[in-house]
């Protein structure tokens, strides 16, 4: 899952994520150093002119060495991990450090941020992040389950406020907040 990359309807959504008026005034996109997620990320900082960042600790909650032959059994391992962030099931990493991981690297990027910035991530470890967000202290598998791909949510950096919850890129066409 660390090496994939995207599809050409991935490639597509990305240039329309790129092209959102909400992102018209971004200064740094900041990635995951995974392929996909920079496939994504790439497209809004040569758009946008911004600078184009990898934080190695935006990348996804790691799964260990598990083959996981079905979705079924790969969203019973999300539902395992989610309801026991304590605890490591699999070779996965405990969610409680992958959140704690996001909130650091976010804090990192909010501290050095002089403009916008969009985070280009992935869905477990940014579902961790809203749930910080909120005080909650686990992540709703169906939640998780719902964000479309690819999403965007937006987060006031000075008050840690999640102010839009994940949406489709699809919906975003004349929101503005940056």
């Amino acid at each position: 899952a660390e090496q994939w990359t995207l599809s050409d309807q991935g490639r597509e959504l990305a240039q329309k994520l790129a092209a959102l008026p909400i992102l018209a005034n971004l200064q740094t996109v900041w990635s995951s150093p995974e392929p996909k997620a920079q496939a994504t990320a790439q497209p809004l900082a040569d758009l946008h002119s911004a600078a184009f960042l990898i934080h190695p600790h935006l990348s996804e909650l790691q799964r260990g060495p598990s083959n996981l032959p079905d979705r079924e059994t790969y969203e019973a391992a999300v539902r395992q991990a989610f309801a026991n962030p304590t605890t490591s099931s699999g070779g996965w990493e405990r969610a409680c450090d992958t959140q704690q991981r996001i909130v650091t690297a976010v804090s990192e990027i909010a501290a050095q941020a002089d403009g916008p910035v969009a985070i280009v991530s992935h869905g477990l470890i940014l579902s961790l992040l809203v749930a910080h967000l909120r005080g909650e202290t686990h992540v709703d598998t169906a939640e998780w389950r719902a964000i479309p791909l690819p999403a965007l949510a937006v987060m006031d950096r000075e008050t840690w406020q999640l102010i839009v919850p994940f949406e489709s890129v699809k919906t975003w066409k004349n929101k503005t907040f940056i």
